[in-house]
């Protein structure tokens, strides 16, 4: 009977001792996960799907390239990746859905542009000269009525009809001073980019690309003190007349897959790589693009709504 009643004692001794052992193991599992899913996202989870304020956005050193060859307005961007390596930005639609990529490598100032329905739109590098933060305080932005007055307000006013927008310095400090056209609906229509050290301009269409890039002149800066001798100015490439398009190498295949006659056709880049032709319909709106790389003799022409329609050499 001892034996039996120690033997017992025993069993349940043992049977308890495991059930603990067993509970230690198991919480050492769960703790051991937890901390690598804390530590996974202290890695990794800060660096993906950031919502990007309209603000911070126009300050990125891609942003400019990116809203000079897509459409980004109405769009809502997201950081899907940010290291020290590259930043890419997703750009989605108000129903969730994907338009446009841009990857933008940092140590090489390389920017890729990726239309999701009709491919790549643009590679190159850029120039981040004119992002750099300035390390003393920001100068008082100017009043609205002040606007007028400043060097590259006239420039902007002989490309752009600014009597039908209203206009708002968003941006101005020692390197440079971002003015902003919007209709009557608020919407962003163009944007004006004063590089102070050079007096360059650039004039962006938010909805057709790049409209003016060169030098202002240095005499309309106000100024004190007068240059020793006034500073060369750019020259600029001129874009054939939109006449002339007709005698473009591209016109024919172009005109092959496109109707062009029920469009007014517009050159709105043309330089040493590529040629970009926008065809708008009677209420200005863009409907159809082509893209011409001269040093590989191919055109790509796009559907601004249905995607990609041509792409070959020709």
């Amino acid at each position: 009977m001892n034996k039996l009643l120690a033997t017992t004692l025993s069993a349940a001794l043992l049977s308890a001792g495991g059930f603990s052992a067993a509970n230690v193991l198991h919480t050492d599992k769960v703790e051991a996960a937890q901390t690598h899913e804390v530590t996974h996202a202290s890695q990794y989870g800060s660096n993906y799907q950031l919502q990007i304020a309209a603000d911070t956005l126009t300050q990125l050193p891609e942003y400019a390239t990116v809203a000079s060859k897509v459409d980004v307005s109405g769009l809502q961007a997201k950081i899907t990746e940010d290291s020290n390596y590259k930043r890419v930005i997703l750009f989605k639609e108000a129903n969730g859905q994907g338009k446009f990529k841009s990857i933008f490598v940092k140590n090489t100032n390389k920017l890729e542009i990726i239309d999701l329905k009709a491919g790549q739109v643009f590679y190159g590098t850029i120039t981040t000269e004119d992002t750099t933060p300035a390390p003393e305080a920001k100068p008082e932005q100017p009043a609205q009525s002040a606007v007028s007055s400043l060097p590259e307000y006239a420039t902007l006013a002989s490309k752009v009809d600014v009597a039908h927008y209203s206009a708002t310095v968003v941006e101005d400090n020692l390197n440079k001073r971002v003015i902003v056209l919007k209709d009557e609906n608020k919407r962003e229509q163009f944007k004006s980019i004063f590089v102070k050290d050079t007096n360059t301009l650039k004039i962006i269409n938010t909805k057709g690309g790049q409209i003016f890039y060169g030098v202002v002149t240095a005499e309309s800066t106000p100024s004190a003190v007068q240059p020793a001798a006034a500073k060369p100015q750019v020259k600029q490439q001129a874009a054939p007349a939109a006449s002339s398009i007709s005698s473009l190498p591209e016109y024919n295949k172009l005109a092959s897959v496109v109707d062009v006659a029920s469009y007014t056709a517009q050159i709105a880049e043309d330089n040493n790589n590529t040629r970009t032709i926008l065809l708008k319909n009677a209420n200005g709106s863009v409907q159809y693009k082509s893209i011409f790389v001269k040093r590989t003799n191919t055109l790509k022409v796009i559907n601004t709504r249905g995607g990609m329609v041509y792409y070959g050499s020709l």
